[in-house]
C-alpha cells in the first residue's frame, strides 16, 4: 500500500498518511523532505545574516511557492538555534521509526540520538 510519511493527507497526492494506516507512528510525525541553506558554525554572523536575508527574500517569491506546492511541501523559513532544534527532531524522529518499524539493526541509543519524546 501505499501512502504518505506523514500525520495528515497532502492535497497533492492522492494516498493516505501513514498515520491512518498504523496509528503507533503518529507520534514521529510529521516527517519528510527538507531544502535548506547550511553554513559552518564558525560562519561569520554577519554572513550568516546576509543568507538569511537572501533566504527570507526568495522563499517571498512566487516561482518557489510554486515549486514548493508542485512538491507537495510547506516552508517553514526557520534558522539558527530553531534550526538546530528541528534538525535534531528530524534526526530522531528518522532513526527511530526506522529502529522501531525493525528497518535497522543498530539502536539510536548506540549513536546518542534521544527519543523524540526525550527532546522536550
Amino acid at each position: 500500500m501505499l501512502s504518505i510519511v506523514h500525520n495528515e493527507e497532502v492535497d497533492a497526492w492522492d494516498a493516505p498518511a501513514l498515520s491512518d494506516i498504523y496509528p503507533e507512528f503518529d507520534k514521529y510525525l510529521p516527517w519528510g523532505p527538507f531544502y535548506g541553506a547550511f553554513v559552518h558554525p564558525d560562519t561569520p554572523d554577519d554572513i550568516k545574516s546576509n543568507l538569511v536575508d537572501a533566504f527570507n527574500e526568495a522563499v517571498d517569491e512566487e516561482s518557489f511557492q510554486e515549486l514548493l506546492s508542485s512538491l507537495g511541501a510547506e516552508p517553514i523559513n526557520i534558522s539558527g538555534d530553531e534550526a538546530v532544534e528541528w534538525m535534531q527532531q528530524t534526526q530522531a524522529v528518522s532513526a527511530w521509526l526506522l529502529y522501531d518499524a525493525g528497518a535497522t539493526e543498530s539502536s539510536p541509543e548506540e549513536f546518542g540520538i534521544p527519543r523524540v519524546e526525550d527532546l522536550n
